[in-house]
């Protein structure tokens, strides 16, 4: 027996962009989220340029409204900031 053909839906140009629009707004909360662990934690944009051993700017650079970071570098980044903010509370 032949499994039944399924109708082939396509994605249109709107769909992509409102999806596009979609991810782009949750990175930017993300990186928002990110920024506000930093500052909790104490530390400066230059602390964490010196602590993962990267040259001056960088951490700016990534929280700059229009970067487009490498999820690698986000998690570079969050995870020294995580690091901080639980040694900043005894954890």
């Amino acid at each position: 027996m032949t499994p039944p053909k399924r109708k082939k839906t396509r994605m249109t140009m709107s769909d992509l962009r409102e999806i596009s629009r979609d991810l782009s707004r949750r990175d930017r909360e993300h990186k928002r989220e990110l920024v506000q662990m930093r500052r909790d934690a104490g530390l400066t944009q230059a602390d964490v340029d010196t602590a993962i051993g990267l040259e001056p700017g960088w951490t700016r650079a990534l929280e700059a409204y229009d970067s487009d970071p490498f999820i690698s570098e986000l998690r570079r980044y969050e995870a020294y900031v995580t690091y901080m903010k639980g040694r900043k509370h005894g954890k």
